[in-house]
């Protein structure tokens, strides 16, 4: 099917249609249709790399390309919502065991603290740990009250919740760069909200479960060590590893685009490039040619 254009130059055909080159797969669709002087054979020019592509031997590839369309699609939409709920259960996983375990080794600290304050008169052949029954009138006094607040910075603590946050910042580094390829055509500010929503969603039910611990140890008359100390820090620990899923989650997604056009600069060679060329030209940058 061809169309005419009328302006000062002589009318020419001009190609309609899907037709792609056969050399760097650029639409040839607007291109105008020439005959070789020689042979009298029909063919369009290139206008990204100049190759010329005879009409009779390349078929209009519509219906197989309205069918890669809707493939392209459903895996894009099917692939978003896998990475989504993977990225959610990651970040959502991960905070609960930092929170719990953090909150635990606080426990320990407290405790060792009551066993070491030698104001505190107990029978010393009892058996303590951080899930014996807490000493809530030695937590009232000062002493208590100081070990209990200094707990959060014991290095014990950070020696659990460094390498768990790092296992999870791994496991979720994937998903957060898929999830920004799949939306790198969307505005930046756009890239940024739905790359951060799914840790968001992941990380919104440890922080509701440790406000609800928060308030629910009230109703333990004889709470345990860990169970003060939860009560205490599990909303702290969560908050700071919810911030810093959802911070990572977001920079990592907004840069996922930059960093794969890198990484395929790096690997393939110029020839190649054009099998990828959707990173560069969905971004609305010309692919490197060297």
């Amino acid at each position: 099917m061809t169309d005419q254009r009328t302006d000062h130059a002589p009318p020419r055909e001009t190609l309609s249609g899907d037709r792609l080159c056969m050399q760097c797969l650029h639409p040839l669709a607007g291109r105008a249709i020439e005959r070789d002087a020689q042979t009298g054979l029909l063919y369009v020019r290139c206008g990204e790399c100049g190759t010329a592509s005879a009409l009779f031997e390349y078929p209009t590839g519509a219906p197989w390309l309205n069918r890669m369309k809707s493939v392209i699609a459903t895996t894009l939409v099917a692939s978003l919502f896998a990475v989504v709920v993977a990225l959610g259960l990651i970040t959502g996983g991960f905070t609960v065991a930092v929170s719990e375990n953090a909150s635990g080794e606080c426990a320990t600290s407290v405790e060792k603290a009551y066993r070491q304050d030698p104001l505190v008169k107990r029978d010393e052949t009892s058996n303590l740990g951080p899930w014996t029954e807490a000493d809530l009138s030695w937590l009232a006094t000062e002493t208590g009250k100081s070990a209990l607040a200094a707990a959060r910075w014991d290095i014990g603590v950070w020696i659990v919740y460094a390498p768990l946050a790092l296992i999870g910042l791994v496991l979720a580094t994937p998903f957060a760069m898929l999830l920004g390829v799949i939306v790198m055509r969307r505005s930046r500010w756009s890239r940024l909200v739905v790359c951060a929503l799914p840790a968001m969603m992941g990380c919104a039910f440890p922080l509701a479960i440790a406000l609800l611990w928060t308030d629910g140890i009230r109703t333990f008359a004889t709470p345990t060590w860990s169970q003060v100390t939860e009560a205490h820090y599990s909303l702290h620990f969560a908050t700071l590893v919810s911030v810093l899923f959802i911070v990572t989650s977001a920079v990592i997604g907004l840069t996922s685009p930059a960093i794969v056009a890198t990484i395929c600069r790096f690997i393939l060679p110029p020839r190649d490039r054009r099998f990828v060329a959707w990173v560069w030209e969905w971004r609305g940058k010309p692919v490197p040619k060297r």
